[in-house]
C-alpha cells in the first residue's frame, strides 16, 4: 500500500489548481463563447412578484382588509414571463424551480 504524505498531497493540490486556471474565464467573451451555459429561473421570486402586482385590496372598515387577485390573469402574466426567459438574447437552456424543485 503506497503511503500518502505531504509531498502527494501538494502536488495533488498544485494539478488541480492547473486544472481549475485552464477552465477558469479570462474575460466576457470566454462566458459568451461557453455554450454549456443554462438558465435557472427562481420561480418563487417570479410568483411572488407576480401575485404582488395583481393583488387588490378591499377596506371592509374596522381594520378588516381582504386581499385578492384574479388567477386567470397571474397565469397569463406568468406564461409571458417565462416566455421571456425561454427567449432571452442568448436563448440557453431554462430551468425553472419552485421551492427547491424542478418544474421544467
Amino acid at each position: 500500500m503506497t503511503q500518502l504524505d505531504e509531498r502527494h498531497f501538494l502536488i495533488h493540490s498544485a494539478n488541480k489548481a492547473k486544472a481549475h486556471e485552464k477552465k477558469k474565464m479570462s474575460n466576457i467573451n470566454d462566458f459568451y463563447d461557453n455554450t454549456n451555459k443554462v438558465m435557472i429561473v427562481d420561480g418563487d421570486l417570479i410568483i411572488y412578484k407576480i401575485t404582488s402586482a395583481l393583488e387588490e385590496a378591499i377596506n371592509w372598515g374596522d381594520d378588516i382588509w381582504t386581499l385578492h387577485a384574479d388567477l386567470a390573469v397571474g397565469k397569463q402574466v406568468f406564461k409571458q414571463n417565462m416566455e421571456w426567459y425561454k427567449n432571452y438574447k442568448f436563448a440557453l437552456p431554462t430551468f425553472l424551480m419552485v421551492h427547491n424543485k424542478l418544474v421544467f
